[in-house]
């Protein structure tokens, strides 16, 4: 089962959740596609991926100019699996 990826819910969750809570500073961690491992001619094809980093950073990026306290973004990487 694959899961949905709409850019636009980030901002929505986001302007949501900014008169719920006061308007913090907000970190947002390890946000990334849920996108299979593809290998082809001798290397990962990260066109997905790179996508999805810019459709989110520009949706969190709306939500800033909009009065969203950001303070920091972390995108999930290979790095965060290796924790075990």
């Amino acid at each position: 089962m694959e899961d949905e990826i709409h850019a636009p819910g980030i901002y929505r969750a986001l302007m949501r959740l900014k008169p719920e809570i006061g308007n913090p500073p907000c970190l947002i961690a390890e946000n990334g596609p849920p996108i299979p491992d593809v290998f082809g001619a001798n290397r990962l094809d990260d066109c997905g991926r790179a996508s999805y980093i810019v459709d989110y950073l520009a949706q969190v990026a709306d939500a800033q100019q909009d009065g969203w306290h950001r303070r920091v973004y972390f995108f999930w990487s290979l790095w965060d699996n290796l924790e075990e």
